[in-house]
C-alpha cells in the first residue's frame, strides 16, 4: 500500500501541468483515501461513484465492517448522495429540520442508544484527522500550504494541529 501512496504522490509530483505544487487536498478525496487507508482501487472506485468523504460514511462504514448498528442524523439538506451512500453502508438515516439536527450537534442528545459520536468535537475525530496533516509533511517536503476543505471544521484543525508542529 505504501509503495502505491508514493507512486501515486511521485505521479502528481512530476505532472508538470498539474497543481501539485499549489494545492494538494481537493474536496474530500485525499481524507478518505489517507485516513482509512484502504487500497487505492477501492478509493477510486468511490470517486467515481461520488461517494467519498463525510464523517457519517466512515462512522456507517465502520459500524458495517463491524456488524453493528448505526444511526446517522443528517440536516434534511444534506446532500442525496451522501445519504444514499449511507443508506448502501447499512446505515439507518434519520433526517431532521436544520434547527434540530443543529439542537443535536449542540445537546449530544439523540434518543437512540449507543454511542454518539460528534463529526467535528471529538479530540479522537480530530487527533484522526491530525494524521493526514502528519502524512503530508512527511510525504511532501517544504509543505507551504495545505488547503482543506470546511465543513464542520473538525477535518481542517486535526490537519492544521498536525502541520503546524511541524
Amino acid at each position: 500500500m505504501e509503495d502505491l501512496i508514493r507512486e501515486l504522490l511521485e505521479r502528481w509530483r512530476g505532472d508538470a501541468g498539474g497543481t501539485y505544487r499549489s494545492w494538494f487536498l481537493w474536496d474530500e478525496r485525499l481524507k478518505n483515501f489517507r485516513s482509512i487507508r484502504r487500497g487505492v482501487a477501492q478509493v477510486v472506485a468511490e470517486i467515481e461513484a461520488g461517494t467519498f468523504g463525510n464523517f457519517g460514511q466512515a462512522i456507517a462504514a465502520a459500524a458495517k465492517a463491524m456488524s453493528i448498528p448505526a444511526v446517522i442524523h443528517v440536516p434534511d439538506h444534506a446532500a442525496r448522495v451522501k445519504v444514499e451512500a449511507l443508506r448502501r453502508l447499512g446505515a439507518e438515516v434519520r433526517e431532521h429540520s436544520f434547527a434540530d439536527w443543529w439542537a443535536i450537534m449542540q445537546s449530544r442528545e439523540t434518543g437512540d442508544r449507543g454511542q454518539f459520536f460528534h463529526p467535528v468535537c471529538e479530540r479522537e475525530v480530530i487527533a484522526g484527522a491530525a494524521t493526514i496533516g502528519e502524512e503530508l509533511c512527511e510525504d511532501l517536503d517544504g509543505i507551504e500550504t495545505v488547503l482543506v476543505p470546511i465543513g464542520g471544521g473538525g477535518l481542517a484543525c486535526g490537519i492544521a494541529q498536525a502541520v503546524k508542529r511541524r
